[in-house]
C-alpha cells in the first residue's frame, strides 16, 4: 500500500510539474506574440498566440490579443470569435468588450457595438474611447442629447482628441446648436489643422447661421484637403 501511495504521489507531482511547464510556455508564447504585435508583425503574433492557446485553452488574454491582431489584418469574423472566447473565459475584463464593439460597428451591428461599449464603460469608467465610440453610435441613431453627454465625458477624460470634438460638433449640429458645433469644429481643427471633415462640417454649420462667406471658405479648404463631399457642396452653395 505504501508503494502504491508513493506511486500516486509521484504521479500527481509529475502532472503538477507538466502543468507548470505548460503554463510557463503559454505565457512565453503570449509574450512573444505581444512583441511581434508591437513590431506590427500581426501574422507572426497570431502564430504565437495560437501556440499559447494550444497549450492553455483558457488563456483569456491570449484570445483577446489574437483578436486584436486579427483586427489589424481585417479578419473581422476571426477577431469577433476571439473576443467572444475571451469574454466567455473572463467576463470581467473591459478590453475585449470595447474591441468587440469596434468589430461589431465595422460589421454594421451598431446596436451590438453600443451594448459592448456600455459594458466596457461599466468595467472601466475612465476609458475615453469607449464614451466617444458609444457617442458615435448615438449620433447615428439621432439620439443627439445622449451622444453629446458621452462626448462630454470623453473630452473630460482626454481633452486632446480632435475626433471627439468633431463628433460632439456633429451631435450639436443634430440638435441645431450650430454656434456650439462651430466651437467644437474649431477645436478639432486647432488639434488637427488638416482635418478635412471638420472644415467641411464647420462650413455646413456656418451656412445654417447665414455665414455664407465663412462657409464657402471652409468648404474650399476641405475640398483642397481632399474632401469630395465639400467639393460637391461648393457647386451648390458657393457659385
Amino acid at each position: 500500500m505504501q508503494s502504491l501511495a508513493k506511486y500516486i504521489s509521484m504521479l500527481f507531482f509529475s502532472i503538477f510539474l507538466i502543468n507548470m511547464v505548460h503554463a510557463q510556455n503559454a505565457a512565453d508564447w503570449y509574450e512573444q506574440g505581444n512583441t511581434m504585435f508591437a513590431a506590427k508583425d500581426y501574422k507572426g503574433a497570431i502564430d504565437s498566440y495560437n501556440r499559447s492557446i494550444q497549450i492553455d485553452p483558457k488563456y483569456a488574454d491570449a484570445f483577446s490579443r489574437r483578436g486584436n491582431a486579427k483586427q489589424r489584418i481585417q479578419d473581422y469574423p476571426g477577431a469577433l470569435a476571439d473576443y467572444n472566447a475571451s469574454i466567455a473565459i473572463n467576463p470581467k475584463n473591459w478590453e475585449p468588450y470595447y474591441n468587440r464593439g469596434v468589430i461589431k460597428y465595422k460589421l454594421n451591428d451598431s446596436k451590438g457595438a453600443g451594448e459592448d461599449y456600455t459594458k466596457a464603460i461599466e468595467l472601466n469608467s475612465k476609458y475615453a474611447p469607449a464614451y466617444n465610440n458609444r457617442g458615435v453610435v448615438k449620433n447615428e441613431s439621432k439620439d443627439y442629447t445622449v451622444a453629446v453627454e458621452d462626448f462630454n465625458k470623453a473630452i473630460a477624460l482626454n481633452p486632446k482628441n480632435a475626433d471627439t470634438y468633431y463628433n460632439r460638433g456633429n451631435g450639436r449640429s443634430g440638435l441645431k446648436q450650430y454656434k456650439e458645433a462651430i466651437g467644437d469644429y474649431n477645436k478639432a481643427i486647432e488639434l488637427d489643422p488638416k482635418y478635412a471633415k471638420a472644415f467641411s462640417n464647420r462650413g455646413v454649420a456656418k451656412l445654417s447661421i447665414g455665414d455664407k462667406p465663412g462657409a464657402c471658405a471652409d468648404l474650399n479648404t476641405a475640398a483642397a484637403l481632399g474632401n469630395a463631399a465639400a467639393a460637391e457642396k461648393i457647386k451648390i452653395y458657393c457659385q
